[in-house]
């Protein structure tokens, strides 16, 4: 056994051969090494690890930090938790078979699994499959109505008229819980405290889900930290935690360029403001924006909207179909009710302002600051 470990190891270049001469690298942990020979990414900052340190600090540790670099900078083709495929199918939508495509995303093998080791053109890749499956499915959709025509049973106008307004109400609270977000993010300055629950609570989510719903948690951070310190960190080391804490040491301290106050309140509002990649999960749940916006003026901010003329208004009405849009001006007792041009009756809502739609409401809305 040992003579086949031993076997495995002199795979190792030879600066790592010579750290396990040297003693400053245990043959276990060298092991653990091994696999990883095939992916340069990884060996590349598991060096500069080494180097930073002058070692490993433990088997656990080594783990570790193989683990997120591997999930940061591979992708894998299986459908588990920190593959990035389509969240529908659950699979991966490129074709691996392709030559063209193989050498484009750099695949190598992680023991007897593959990975690509181009990231962002495995996101390109993925994206557009996804997309173009979208397409069909909706293409599919259409034959299938168009196929059946006007033999359309009341029980299925029926279920298709519920659909549409199950659809609508997603589709409001996503963009209530987008607005709402935004108008904390605007009031974080003046309340420190939010600041700080909000920090305390995005530590625990970001462990929950450190790859969730396009919020770049790392990213952030960095920025956070590099408004704190006033010069930019080196974001390809994986250890740009401790660049960080250099710079947020200083933070705050005389001849600082900002206070650690004000780096944590451009993160929140970062956080807040980041969209959603999957609407029907957001990254931060409903549940939290609308206990937080219990206290905003909601009547104020509706009323703001039109003062600023923000193209928020725009969004808003244009997640409504034209007979849903001809309901919402007759109840807003809009003049925008008489159109009949979807454009025309959105242009109309946004051009005068008009009462807050019940719809947007929250149940026990508190009434308090603006």
């Amino acid at each position: 056994m040992r003579n086949s470990n031993l076997v495995k190891l002199l795979r190792l270049p030879p600066k790592w051969l010579d750290r396990v001469a040297d003693n400053k690298l245990p043959e276990s942990l060298a092991r653990l090494i091994v696999p990883l020979l095939e992916v340069p990414p990884v060996m590349s900052e598991l060096d500069k690890i080494f180097k930073r340190h002058d070692g490993f600090e433990s088997r656990n540790s080594l783990q570790g930090q193989i683990e997120n670099l591997t999930r940061n900078l591979t992708r894998k083709f299986t459908g588990d938790h920190y593959s990035y495929v389509d969240h529908d199918t659950h699979r991966c939508l490129i074709d691996t078979k392709d030559p063209k495509v193989r050498e484009q995303l750099a695949i190598v093998k992680i023991g007897d699994v593959e990975v690509a080791t181009n990231v962002v053109k495995f996101k390109e890749l993925q994206d557009a499959a996804v997309t173009e499956l979208v397409k069909k499915r909706k293409a599919a959709e259409t034959a299938r109505a168009n196929k059946t025509g006007a033999k359309v049973s009341p029980a299925a106008q029926k279920q298709k008229a519920e659909d549409k307004r199950k659809l609508l109400e997603i589709r409001i609270r996503n963009w209530r819980h987008h607005w709402l977000a935004s108008i904390i993010a605007a009031r974080l300055d003046s309340d420190p405290t939010e600041v700080l629950r909000l920090l305390m609570w995005f530590l625990v989510r970001s462990r929950q889900w450190p790859a969730n719903n396009g919020v770049p948690w790392v990213t952030l951070v960095d920025e956070a930290a590099e408004l704190a310190g006033g010069k930019p960190i080196k974001r390809t080391s994986y250890d740009s935690a401790m660049d960080a804490w250099d710079l947020l040491s200083t933070a705050g301290l005389p001849g600082s360029n900002v206070s650690l106050t004000t780096a944590a309140t451009a993160f929140c509002s970062k956080v807040l403001n980041t969209p959603d990649k999957d609407k029907w999960h957001p990254n931060i749940p409903y549940a939290v924006i609308e206990e937080i916006a219990g206290s905003i003026d909601l009547t104020y901010a509706w009323k703001d909207l039109y003062t600023k003329k923000s193209l928020a208004l725009e969004t808003f009405y244009a997640i409504f179909t034209t007979e849903q849009l001809l309901e919402l001006a007759k109840e807003l007792g809009s003049l925008a009710a008489r159109e009949t041009n979807r454009k025309k009756i959105i242009a109309a809502l946004c051009a005068k302002p008009v009462n807050l739609p019940k719809c947007l409401t929250l149940k026990n809305t508190k009434k308090g600051s603006k």
